[in-house]
């Protein structure tokens, strides 16, 4: 065997190797990329001061765990809350007394009958919340479809779970208007506030989960509104048209 031949061999041998050796593994582009998960601080943070980072780490690992947490911890607080202030502050009273007079005589017994259900009312008030968080994540992903964006369902419901963070803000808000009798305008204004808040972090969930631009994101999130607007319009119209 000549020098050149043995100088050849390597090469040859390494090339061989090499083709054996594995290839550097490419991230496909069609998986979202995100950096390093978030613990449980930074993704509150982020929802109420970081939204668009926080939501794009949300709809992208779909936290549905956490969004679950998050969720039922704002609704059944709020729902507590609503059903406490209203028997303490009697608002059950003027309903009652519209009874009819044969029922009058039992109106004590029926405003503590009312007041033992507080437990299948928030029961109830809790479970109508679920039905609409999933049917608002399957309205939205549907829609967003239609305009060309990401089908990712769970992301979405993950999104809006973590939307309704703020409205946790307002159950100190509630009592203290409750104990010191401020005026509902205060709570009313403040109520207002944060229900905006929620629906921009609806709309930045959308954006994020299905990767539409902020307009078309926007028209996802108020379509389902506009829809129910324009039939609710119509069969007023259809019922005038009936008594006229």
């Amino acid at each position: 065997m000549s020098n050149e031949e043995q100088r050849e061999e390597p090469t040859a041998i390494s090339n061989s190797q090499q083709s054996f050796m594995p290839l550097e593994v490419t991230p496909d582009s069609s998986v979202p990329k995100t950096s390093a998960a978030w613990g449980w601080w930074d993704l509150l943070y982020g929802v109420l001061f970081e939204p668009t980072k926080a939501f794009r780490q949300i709809t992208q690992r779909r936290l549905l765990g956490k969004a679950l947490l998050v969720f039922l911890t704002v609704q059944v607080l709020s729902w507590y809350m609503n059903l406490v202030l209203a028997i303490e502050a009697d608002s059950l009273s003027p309903w009652l007394t519209e009874l009819p007079s044969s029922l009058a005589h039992d109106l004590p017994q029926l405003t503590a009958n009312l007041t033992n259900l507080t437990g299948l009312t928030l029961m109830s008030g809790i479970i109508f919340s679920l039905l609409l968080w999933f049917l608002g994540a399957a309205i939205f992903n549907l829609s967003a479809e239609f305009f060309g964006g990401v089908s990712n369902g769970s992301g979405l419901l993950a999104g809006l779970g973590f939307a309704e963070l703020p409205g946790i803000l307002l159950l100190p808000v509630q009592y203290l208007v409750y104990v010191f009798g401020w005026g509902p305008s205060l709570l009313t204004v403040l109520s207002l506030g944060v229900g905006i808040w929620v629906a921009g972090l609806n709309v930045i969930t959308v954006r994020e989960a299905t990767s539409l631009s902020t307009g078309r994101a926007l028209l996802v999130f108020l379509l389902p509104g506009l829809i129910l607007f324009g039939v609710l319009l119509f069969m007023l119209f259809a019922f005038l048209m009936i008594l006229l």
